[in-house]
């Protein structure tokens, strides 16, 4: 009975596999941390090298990226350049979204409402909740961190 167990067990890591995340370079294999985010599948690591991107970055509808500044939020820097936001993420994300490692500066909007103009992190339908890890936020940019309500009593 125990080598049939056994047996059974070695056949189903065989057909199974060890599942390994995708792992996308920037500037290595993508010029832009934009265009990794745009083909980076749910559950990926995207490692980014040090240096200043001027990009605006808006996060994917997918959750379970990991985006790694290598060097460290003083080396691996998003500058909007005036052009909009450094980063907007929306949707339900959850604790398997990482951000890290990154400086975020340079964010500005124009008009009345001007609201995370360096990051804007809002939930739509579910929880926005990634952790964002060793970064720093550089003037004139904001921070905007909205979450839906809580249900009312009862409901």
């Amino acid at each position: 009975m125990y080598p049939i167990r056994w047996t059974g067990l070695c056949a189903a890591l065989l057909l199974t596999g060890p599942s390994f995340a995708q792992v996308l370079e920037v500037p290595q294999q993508y010029s832009t941390i934009s265009a990794a985010l745009a083909a980076a599948p749910a559950g990926a690591s995207i490692f980014v090298s040090a240096g200043t991107y001027n990009e605006q970055l808006t996060w994917p509808n997918r959750d379970g990226i990991r985006l790694i500044g290598l060097a460290g939020p003083a080396q691996t820097i998003v500058d909007a350049k005036g052009a909009g936001r450094a980063l907007t993420m929306s949707g339900a994300l959850s604790s398997r979204t990482i951000v890290e490692g990154f400086t975020f500066q340079g964010g500005a909007l124009s008009g009345s409402s001007n609201y995370g103009a360096g990051l804007y992190l809002r939930a739509s339908g579910g929880p926005v909740t990634p952790p964002l890890r060793l970064f720093i936020i550089k003037e004139p940019t904001r921070l905007f961190l909205k979450t839906p309500s809580p249900p009312e009593p009862g409901r």
